[in-house]
């Protein structure tokens, strides 16, 4: 780091693009507006500093003056505070928080007591490395709301990172503190600060600087990006990715300004373009396309947005957010993504800002805008023609035999009734024999070669073999074809009409009425509708609905309703609810469809429910609940010794530093040796191994609401693999041989409880097993089942749940393909609801023997057949 004793006042520095290219460097200042120049050239330190004395950090001896020494308030480690004249933005100094001994959690700080309750421009410069986690630039008003006041958040990079941000504070309670907080193991410096009243704040063109890693990563540029000296690097294999960053920016001040991207593109890039999309703090979008045609390798380039987009009109508009129109001050995110194409990338991004257009870009512009404008058009006519729809279907709905048929009424909360809804309906077709007939044209398709034996020959043949039918011009498939075995499969059916989802969560679609309950003889609708939809069909061709009606008043028990449907095209024009919570189906109890032994030590039910559009609904406390006796259905509760030396030299035993799990078959077989049987002394390490393995799996499930249990306890809840469907998941049990080896209850009780989420006490009310229960999987990934369209043989478990949030590579292409449909969007669900029956998803629908299947069996068979203590 350069050192320098002379303190530059100029606000127009700022915005210079990365040093080193003057072309650009010329440009930014030219463009800088005259009052932020003047400004630049006339405040004094004096006025800079505003509240805050020596935020240049000059002053001071061991802290710079002003600052109180650190505060450690976690960790094993402890926090030191400098005045660093080695490191700095500007010479000097700067103020340096650092960990020593270890990873701790603190912060330094000084006291402003003048800035209670005022609004303030916070300006500065701030640095950070090594293995931080949450780390902030903030204020801490202690007995205020809020007491915490953050400025800026920030993440280890190699480039000193602006500060510039608008705080209003609050009023009351002890004296603000400016506090530099860190966590982890690293250091983090200070400088250039500027606390100032906040009429004087001057947004910064400035978007994004690219310091520091981004906030999350998808697909194949997930964790590709490092942070080195003025940017971030990213070098990927294909441009099919993206990556996001964290943003508070009001850039009002420069609506009409035009984005401009600085990058640098290196050797061996070859992607065309890069998008950028801004988001507001209601997720509505603004896209913007960077070309990077031509740009020679090694050059740093500053690309202007293609089509002279400007802030307020992005060259695509993206999503919608929950209120119309782009809110340009409070730009909450900017995600940056590849062109979507094969092609390697490997830049630098430096700085995406804002300029003024110049006039190469405003007739492109112009274009843009009348593109826009009849875009809007076209869109207002199709709002247009969809109220058009709905008010059609509000005043008279259809109700086709073959429309979404209503399977189930329930209550899901006192005051709410869940209604079950199948979508369509998946008719599978049977393998046959292939009859050749006149005018059949067999077709090797596709775009795979692979080597085939047809006809007793071996040949090079497209993979894919279809049979097509032709009569005159027309053509008709007949199927995929089997060859040598003579087979034809058709393509399976889908039977039923779509449902219309304009009208199915709007309350004047719905009526209901008191069949025999005197106080509901008027017709009334629900207050909200909330609704959820996802597939339950092979390669989504059919789906399974839930609706939520939220009622005006509550519903007598014994009493008979009809819920009509005017403005909805279920089957069904009514359906009549007779409201007996104690003898029907919820939606918002999960139990396990095993059942329970008398003398089974644990048993459980779970409440809950997930609305959809709707969200969690939040039972109220003290809600009364009553467990019935289900026959009356009143309430019942207001080896040889050359082996054995083989196996003493090669076991884990003698370790005291392995884990069960490492030979867990041979460890749970020793630990149950019959007395005198086997070494004493390794039948007491296995015996102790198996009780650790044990007693992790118990910490682990009460870690949990829903009681899922794993025996590894740093496993994380990645949800694939059978986490979710395989008690004790597809690393084996323990907890079985836990209770034959001591007969602890507790063990017992566990193990029981692990059978619980799998066996359908979940939100979705599914069994993870085929077979099992009045609501189990019915698609897993069984091809003979699918082939011959029977039901899938009962007692398959598949691999169940991937966690969406995660958006794991493994598992992306299902939902850009099969989940377009669901409502709300499918990465946003509940991971206990993320169970999507569709067949075509190894990673959810496929199954294993040794996996799932002997494992689930494993468990079941013991609960079973456990001897009775």
């Amino acid at each position: 780091m350069g050192r320098s004793t002379r303190k530059r006042v100029e606000l127009s520095a700022e915005l210079k693009p990365t040093p080193g290219n003057s072309t650009v460097r010329t440009l930014a200042t030219a463009l800088i507006p005259p009052l932020l120049l003047c400004l630049g050239l006339t405040l004094g330190a004096a006025a800079r500093e505003g509240f805050l004395t020596n935020g240049s950090m000059t002053e001071g001896g061991a802290l710079p003056s002003g600052w109180d020494e650190p505060k450690t308030e976690e960790g094993p480690g402890r926090l030191v505070a400098a005045r660093d004249t080695q490191v700095f933005k500007e010479g000097p100094a700067s103020l340096r928080l650092a960990t020593e001994g270890g990873a701790a959690k603190g912060n330094v700080s000084r006291a402003l007591p003048e800035v209670a309750g005022q609004q303030l421009a916070v300006t500065g410069w701030i640095r950070a490395e090594g293995a931080l986690g949450y780390n902030a630039l903030a204020f801490l008003c202690p007995g205020a709301e809020p007491s915490y006041v953050p400025v800026k958040e920030f993440r280890p990079s190699p480039s000193w990172q602006r500060v510039n941000a608008k705080v209003k504070l609050p009023d009351g309670g002890q004296p603000p503190l400016l506090v530099l907080l860190i966590q982890g193991e690293g250091r983090a410096w200070l400088d250039e600060l500027a606390v100032l009243p906040g009429d004087r704040f001057q947004p910064s063109p400035v978007v994004l600087d690219f310091a520091g890693e981004p906030l999350f990563s998808f697909l194949s540029w997930e964790k590709k990006a490092s942070p080195v000296e003025g940017g971030l690097h990213l070098r990927v294999e294909d441009s099919k990715g993206g990556m996001g960053f964290g943003l508070s920016e009001d850039l009002s001040t420069f609506a009409e300004w035009t984005p401009r991207l600085t990058l640098t593109v290196n050797e061996g890039s070859r992607a065309k373009a890069v998008r950028i999309t801004l988001r507001d703090a209601d997720e509505t979008a603004h896209e913007y396309a960077f070309k990077l045609d031509g740009v020679t390798a090694g050059a740093t380039v500053a690309v202007l947005a293609e089509k002279g987009a400007s802030v307020t009109e992005p060259g695509s508009l993206g999503d919608a957010g929950k209120q119309a129109g782009f809110d340009i001050a409070h730009v909450a995110t900017a995600l940056v993504q590849g062109d979507w194409s094969s092609d390697p990338l490997d830049v630098t991004f430096k700085q995406l800002e804002l300029v003024p257009p110049p006039p190469e870009i405003l007739a492109p512009r112009e274009k843009l805008r009348l593109r826009l404008a009849a875009e809007a058009e076209q869109k207002r006519k199709v709002e247009a023609e969809r109220g058009a729809r709905i008010a059609a279907l509000l005043e008279s709905a259809p109700h086709p035999a073959d429309g979404p048929d209503i399977r189930h009424v329930a209550p899901g909360a006192p005051d709410i009734l869940a209604l079950w809804i199948q979508e369509k309906e998946f008719v599978p077709v049977a393998q046959i024999p292939y009859e050749p007939k006149e005018g059949d044209e067999i077709r090797h398709t596709g775009k795979e070669s692979v080597l085939v034996v047809e006809g007793g020959q071996v040949k090079e043949a497209l993979k894919q073999v279809v049979v097509v039918h032709k009569e005159g011009n027309r053509e008709v498939k007949l199927g995929d074809l089997a060859i040598n075995a003579e087979r034809l499969k058709p393509d399976d059916k889908v039977i039923g009409q779509d449902l219309t989802a304009e009208t199915v969560d709007l309350p004047a679609a719905y009526r209901i009425v008191g069949v025999d309950d005197p106080t509901w003889t008027e017709a009334a609708a629900p207050t909200q509708v909330w609704w959820k939809r996802k597939p339950d069909a092979p390669r989504s061709v059919a789906d399974q609905v839930e609706v939520f009606l939220k009622l005006p008043k509550p519903l007598t028990e014994g009493r008979t309703y009809r819920l009509e449907f005017p403005g909805v095209n279920y089957r069904q024009a009514s359906v009549d609810y007779r409201h007996e919570p104690a003898q029907t189906r919820s939606a918002a109890v999960h139990v396990s469809a095993i059942g329970y032994r008398p003398d089974d030590p644990f048993k459980r039910a779970f409440l809950s429910v997930w609305l959809g559009t709707g969200g969690a609904h939040h039972y109220p406390d003290g809600l009364r609940f009553q467990l019935l006796d289900d026959a009356s259905g009143k309430p019942a509760f207001t080896g040889e010794q050359p082996f054995h030396d083989e196996f003493r030299a090669t076991t884990i035993l003698t370790d005291p530093n392995t884990h069960a799990y490492e030979q867990l078959k041979a460890v749970r077989a020793y630990a149950r040796l019959p007395e005198g049987k086997g070494d004493p002394v390794l039948r007491k390490a296995a015996r102790e191994k198996v009780l650790a393995a044990a007693d992790n799996c118990l910490t682990f499930a009460e870690g949990n609401g829903f009681g899922v249990t794993v025996g590894v306890s740093g496993l994380p809840p990645m949800g694939f693999v059978g986490y979710l469907s395989t008690p004790e998941t597809c690393l084996g049990a323990v907890l079985p041989d836990a209770w034959l080896l001591t007969g602890e209850a507790k063990y017992l009780a566990g193990a029981v409880r692990a059978c619980q989420f799998s066996a359908g006490a979940n939100p979705m009310n599914l069994a993870l097993t085929t077979g099992l229960g009045p609501n189990a999987a019915r698609f897993p990934l069984h091809i003979d089942s699918y082939i011959t369209a029977q039901p899938a043989p009962a007692g398959i478990t598949v691999y169940g749940i991937s966690d969406p949030a995660e958006n794991y590579a493994f598992d992306s292409w299902a939902y850009a393909w099969f989940l377009q449909k669901m409502v709300p969007a499918p990465r946003i669900w509940p991971t206990h609801e993320s169970y999507w029956d569709i067949y075509v998803v190894p990673s959810t629908n496929e199954f294993t023997i040794h996996q799932t299947i002997i494992p689930t069996a494993f468990y079941w068979g013991f609960l079973t057949a456990r001897p009775t203590r």
